[in-house]
C-alpha cells in the first residue's frame, strides 16, 4: 500500500508545507477551520482520500503542526488507529528535537520558525510515517462510489468517543472530522513533560528561597549598621557625661557617682558589642545557607542535562531500529533473487499469458515473503504477453515477479 505524505503547519514565521504543491489550498482551508487541540479529518476528492491530523502547539500564537496521508482509491475507516499512528509520529518528532521540543515548564513549543528549511528532518519524518503503512493496511478497503445525494461540501463532526458512528458516515460523506480534546499525548510524552514540570517547580522554589535569603541578609546588614551607630552614640554620650561631671564637681562622691555611671555605660556598650557579634554570626550562617542553596540549584541543572542525554539515547535507539528494518528488507530482496535464479531451469515449461489488468491499464508485480506476497512499484502494461513458470496461491510466477492470476488471460 502506497501513500503520499505531507507535513505542514503554522510556525512563528507563518504557514509552510512539505511537499509544497497544488494540495496547498486543501491544507490551508482545513487548517483555518480547526476546532480542537487535536483532530483527524477525512477529506475526499474523487478517487483521492486525505487523512489529515492537526496538533495545536500554542493557541495564543496560533501555531500548529499537521500530518497527512493521501491514498488513491483506498478507504481507511478506523480513526482510532489513525490517531495512534499520528500521535506516535508526534512523539518521534519531539524526541528527535529538530522541529518541536518541550519548554522547561513541560509545554510543547516550536524549535524552528519555518518548515521548508529543514528538508532532511522532514524527509526522515516522511520515511517514519511510510514505515507505519504496513500495519495500517489491515484497515484498508476499496474506496466506495461517491454518494451524489450528499453534497461534497457537507461535513460531519464526531467526538473521539463516537468513532463507530464516524466509521459509518465515512462511506457517504466526503468530509468527516473526529476531535479528541485534551487526551492526545502518548505515555512517553506525558512522562517526559511531567519530569520537566517537576524540575521547573523545584527550580522556581529554589529561586524563591534564594530571593528570601537575600532579603534576610540585607535586613541583617542594615541592622548591623544601626547597632554600630548606637554603640558610637553611647560612647560619645558617656565621654560627654564624664567630662561634664569632672568640670561641675570635683568632689569624691560626685566622681564616684559618675564612675558608676561610666561602669554601667561600659556594661551596656559590651552588651551591644555582644549583640553585634551575634548578628554577624547569623549573617555568616545565612550566607552559608545561600551557598548550599546554590549548590542544590547546580545539581538540578545537572539533572536537567541528564534528561537531555536520555532524550538522545531514545533517538539513537530509534535510528538503530530503523537500520534493523533496512537490513531485513535487504535480506528479503536477496532471498527473492535466489528464488528467481533457482526457478530459471523451468523456462522451457512456461505458458504464455496476456496481461488483462482487472484494476486498470497495468498489473503490478509482487515478491514472496513467507506466506505473504508484497507489492512492488514494477508492473506489466495491459495486453502485454508474459511467460508464466508456475502458479500458486492465486499468483503466477513471471520473469518480473509474481502477478495476480486475475490480472492474466491465457493465450
Amino acid at each position: 500500500m502506497k501513500a503520499t505524505i505531507y507535513i505542514f503547519g503554522n510556525f512563528s514565521d507563518g504557514y509552510s508545507q512539505y511537499l509544497d504543491d497544488n494540495t496547498r489550498q486543501v491544507f490551508t482551508s482545513i487548517s483555518n477551520n480547526r476546532i480542537s487541540a487535536t483532530e483527524v479529518i477525512y477529506h475526499r476528492e474523487g478517487a483521492l482520500s486525505y487523512y489529515i491530523y492537526t496538533r495545536e502547539i500554542s493557541k495564543k500564537d496560533n501555531t500548529f503542526i499537521g500530518l497527512c496521508y493521501v491514498f488513491n482509491d483506498i478507504l481507511i475507516s478506523d480513526f482510532s488507529y489513525l490517531y495512534d499512528i499520528f500521535e506516535d509520529t508526534i512523539t518521534n518528532i519531539v524526541v528527535t528535537g529538530e522541529i518541536l521540543e518541550f519548554n522547561s515548564d513541560g509545554s510543547l513549543t516550536t524549535k524552528v520558525s519555518q518548515l521548508y528549511s529543514h528538508d532532511k528532518e522532514l524527509q526522515r519524518i516522511s520515511d517514519y510515517m511510510n514505515s507505519k503503512l504496513s500495519s495500517l493496511g489491515q484497515y484498508a478497503s476499496k474506496l466506495p462510489p461517491v454518494n451524489f445525494s450528499i453534497s461534497n461540501s457537507e461535513s460531519k463532526t464526531f467526538d473521539y468517543n463516537d468513532i463507530v458512528e464516524a466509521k459509518k458516515a465515512i462511506k457517504d460523506y466526503s468530509n468527516i472530522r473526529v476531535v479528541k480534546g485534551d487526551y492526545y499525548d502518548t505515555e512517553a510524552l506525558k512522562g517526559y513533560s511531567s519530569k520537566l514540570k517537576a524540575q521547573n517547580a523545584k527550580i522556581q522554589s529554589q529561586d524563591q528561597t534564594i530571593s528570601n535569603l537575600k532579603d534576610e541578609v540585607g535586613k541583617l546588614k542594615r541592622q548591623k549598621k544601626q547597632i554600630t551607630l548606637v554603640v558610637i552614640l553611647f560612647i560619645v554620650i558617656a565621654m560627654g557625661v564624664l567630662i561634664f561631671a569632672i568640670k561641675i564637681n570635683s568632689k569624691n562622691e560626685v566622681i564616684l557617682r559618675k564612675d558608676n555611671q561610666i561602669d554601667n555605660l561600659t556594661i551596656h556598650v559590651n552588651k551591644l558589642q555582644t549583640d553585634s557579634i551575634n548578628l554577624t554570626n547569623e549573617l555568616y550562617i545565612s550566607e552559608q545557607n545561600l551557598s548550599s542553596t546554590k549548590s542544590r540549584l547546580d545539581k538540578l541543572c545537572i539533572d536537567y542535562g541528564s534528561l537531555q542525554e536520555e532524550k538522545n539515547e531514545l533517538y539513537n535507539l530509534s535510528e538503530s531500529q530503523k537500520e534493523t528494518i533496512e537490513s531485513l528488507r535487504r535480506n528479503i530482496d536477496n532471498l527473492n533473487q535466489k528464488l528467481n535464479k533457482s526457478n530459471s531451469y523451468s523456462r522451457n515449461t512456461t505458458s504464455l499469458y496476456k496481461i488483462w489488468a482487472e484494476s486498470g491499464t497495468r498489473a503490478y508485480t509482487y515478491y514472496q515473503c513467507g506466506s505473504q506476497y508484497i507489492k512492488t512499484d514494477c508492473y506489466y502494461s495491459d495486453n502485454q504477453i508474459v511467460e508464466v513458470y508456475t502458479t500458486r496461491d492465486g499468483y503466477a510466477l513471471t520473469l518480473g515477479g509474481y502477478v495476480r492470476l486475475r490480472d492474466l488471460k491465457k493465450q
